[in-house]
């Protein structure tokens, strides 16, 4: 039963709590009468800084839920399986602002961003939080005592740590923070509490390669299974950060010599599967890979997809590729069953240059296999520079300018990694309705090539 209680928050105050968005149907707070709109005051008398909160302080035999709802304060008490949820949806993940970025990365994408882009991508965060719930890549650096209290009372492991570099001094020169903390110990800190983690090393020729990449790796290698993986992902440039970098390094403008060649990535690729198959005697697995860019840009095979385990790096471009093409073999077995068909007779499918080799084939083989004219557009990043070359970074703008004079055919297939989580927007403030409008054709995005069938209507044979 809803108790009434006479200290009030204020309706300012109020509006500071998290809104309960939805209620899921039969959970314990819908048979407790919670309702959307309402404003969670606190958990066991806990006000609550953003999901995890919530998670941490619901895992509890009995739980005090205190609401603000209507000008009134209400407190409802359940005893329940501290593993069954309350079932409150807030719809968003942090309920206070995000922890901002304290590095001066001359790398730094927001740093290097063009205006007239979404707004998010302003906003420069370095959020442990985020990188526990979604496996953002946090740098440690701004980290107080009562956010390592926190890290070990709510045990948030794995987290996501961007080092770049083991040495102290280098790895400050890369952040361009004076004040950094020592990475390692900040790692031994972690293991020490139980915490695991993931590790980038994100590669800048002429600074942390070479040399110092080995001892990095190394040094990340003698912290397993503390670490448990490390990606070694080369790093990225915008135009405009290629000016900016130059400035900031002191050296000639603009920063050529730091795009990824074939010869340069042919020799990290070296570089890296040395210590791959050590890793692989001495653990029985390879713990350190690099990403999908080194191989696309050497003109190398891709491993196995064994070679990537549990894929733990995926969303840093860790096995991407290979799980494309997995994807299509497997798709590919389904047309011969004729389990499935395409729902349309002609498509263009538009992408990022890097991926682009991989993906003509398959279109061809799509072509011949189904006998629909699919063309596939290789999309130059025109905003930020050629040499950003993945579909992720790609605004809304650039597939527009490459795709204005092509033959559509019914449906264009765009990548889904071009717009936010929520599938809503683009990099540059554009809509998927904006670009339907501007194409005048269906548009559907897609992950892989199995999603691009069952997302098209079937065709009658």
């Amino acid at each position: 039963m809803a108790l009434a209680l006479p200290s009030l928050p204020t309706l300012t105050d109020a509006e500071d709590y998290p809104a309960v968005v939805a209620v899921d149907p039969g959970s314990v707070a819908d048979e407790l009468g919670v309702l959307p709109g309402d404003r969670l005051v606190s958990l066991n008398g806990r006000t609550l800084r953003d999901i995890i909160d919530y998670r941490f302080h619901a895992a509890a035999d009995v739980v005090t839920i205190d609401i603000y709802r209507h000008g009134e304060r209400l407190t409802f008490e359940v005893e329940k399986d501290p593993d069954e949820p309350l079932g409150i949806d807030f719809g968003v993940a942090l309920f206070d602002d995000i922890i901002r970025c304290n590095n001066n990365c001359y790398f730094c994408f927001i740093g290097g961003n063009n205006r007239g882009m979404r707004r998010s991508l302003f906003i420069k965060d370095d959020d442990f939080r985020l990188s526990f719930l979604f496996g953002n890549f946090a740098t440690l650096t701004n980290l107080t005592d009562a956010d390592w209290r926190r890290i070990e009372e709510q045990h948030l492991s794995p987290l996501y740590v961007s080092v770049h570099s083991t040495e102290l001094e280098l790895r400050r020169k890369l952040l361009a923070n004076p004040r950094s903390g020592d990475i390692l110990s900040q790692i031994d800190r972690l293991t020490g509490m139980g915490i695991q983690c993931h590790c980038q090393l994100v590669i800048c020729p002429g600074l942390n390669d070479g040399e110092h990449l080995d001892r990095s790796i190394e040094d990340l290698a003698a912290r397993h299974p503390g670490v448990l993986s490390i990606a070694v992902v080369p790093v990225g440039l915008t135009e405009m950060n290629q000016i900016r970098g130059a400035h900031k390094l002191k050296v000639p403008e603009p920063l050529k010599d730091q795009l990824l060649t074939p010869d340069y990535a042919r020799r990290s690729l070296d570089q890296v599967q040395a210590h791959q198959r050590r890793f692989l005697r001495a653990f029985g697995d390879p713990l350190v890979f690099a990403s999908d860019e080194y191989y696309l840009a050497a003109g190398a095979s891709l491993p196995h997809s064994r070679h990537y385990g549990t894929y733990p790096q995926f969303e840093n471009g860790v096995g991407m590729v290979r799980w494309l093409m997995e994807d299509w073999k497997k798709t590919k077995a389904r047309f011969s069953r004729g389990t499935i068909n395409p729902g349309a007779r002609s498509m263009t499918l538009a992408c990022g240059t890097l991926i682009a080799p991989v993906l003509e084939p398959m279109v061809a083989e799509m072509r011949a296999l189904t006998g629909v004219d699919a063309r596939l557009v290789a999309v130059p990043n025109r905003t930020y520079g050629v040499s950003i070359n993945c579909a992720g970074l790609l605004p809304a703008h650039d597939f527009l300018t490459a795709l204005a004079d092509e033959p559509l055919g019914e449906v264009v297939v765009l990548p889904r990694y071009a717009l936010d989580d929520a599938g809503e927007i683009f990099l540059d403030d554009v809509t998927p309705a904006q670009i339907e409008q501007r194409l005048g054709r269906s548009v559907v995005y897609v992950k892989q090539m199995s999603q691009l069938f069952e997302s098209l209507p079937r065709r009658r044979r």
